[in-house]
């Protein structure tokens, strides 16, 4: 798998999961921190090896999101029974 291949696999199992904005955001930062390791003498190989399955980190992400909302909800139901 080379960066373009993990970058639109991540896109493809986000599509849907997080808003648009959110997508862009998450595709930035990966594009940035893969290009910002290999500038350190990583290989394109090594470091997304390091990252995984782009299907299970967007797994991953989506479940952070879905906790935060389940967090968040939760939360407001406490102050709303004070």
């Amino acid at each position: 798998m080379n960066k373009y291949e993990f970058i639109t696999g991540l896109q493809r199992h986000l599509t849907g999961k997080v808003s648009v904005e959110k997508l862009q955001e998450l595709t930035a930062y990966y594009n940035d921190y893969i290009d910002s390791q290999i500038r350190k003498g990583r290989t394109e190989e090594e470091v997304l090896k390091e990252l995984g399955d782009p299907r299970l980190l967007a797994k991953t992400i989506s479940l952070i999101k879905s906790s935060r909302k389940v967090m968040s909800a939760s939360i407001y139901n406490r102050i709303m029974l004070l």
